[in-house]
């Protein structure tokens, strides 16, 4: 098969077409090389900065999670404290209450066996009798002094919980 000279000038025209399509164009390749080398760069940089917000916001979350456990905790434990604290204090007043109780029927004891004995004169019945109500008197004041620094007490422990 035999080539003519417009068969020849067509191939060296298509060869030189490519050589310059691959090689000819240096400045351009190397142009177009460095664009998409930022290009990459640039998308590297925004998918490791997408990969770091994505850490970060699940470090956040982790940390906001432990702050409620912890709120939880504190509450569970300030609501224990709180039911402690109130039964103990009623526990307290109830003691209080029987303990008043006593002193009534001690003092009505004092006074029935006085009143029933009448073993002393009038005045020796009057001493008797004034010394068994001081001697009440005493105990009952005693005893709200008692019941009164419970109650402080109490409201300095509720104070406490509550901080």
């Amino acid at each position: 098969m035999a080539i003519g000279p417009w068969g020849v000038a067509a191939i060296m025209g298509g060869v030189s077409g490519i050589s310059s399509m691959f090689g000819s164009n240096a400045k351009q390749d190397a142009a177009a090389a460095k664009r998409a080398g930022i290009t990459y760069q640039n998308i590297m940089s925004q998918q490791k900065t997408a990969m770091m917000n994505k850490y970060r916001q699940r470090a956040y979350e982790r940390k906001v999670q432990a702050v409620r456990e912890q709120m939880q905790m504190n509450m569970d434990a300030a609501n224990a404290s709180w039911q402690t604290e109130q039964a103990r204090f009623n526990e307290q007043m109830l003691g209080f209450s029987f303990n008043k109780e006593a002193l009534n029927q001690q003092l009505l004891q004092a006074e029935g066996y006085a009143a029933a004995t009448e073993q002393m004169g009038r005045s020796a019945s009057r001493v008797a009798a004034l010394t068994t109500a001081g001697a009440y008197g005493r105990a009952e004041v005693k005893m709200d002094l008692s019941a009164q620094s419970a109650k402080r007490q109490f409201g300095r422990n509720m104070g406490k919980i509550g901080a």
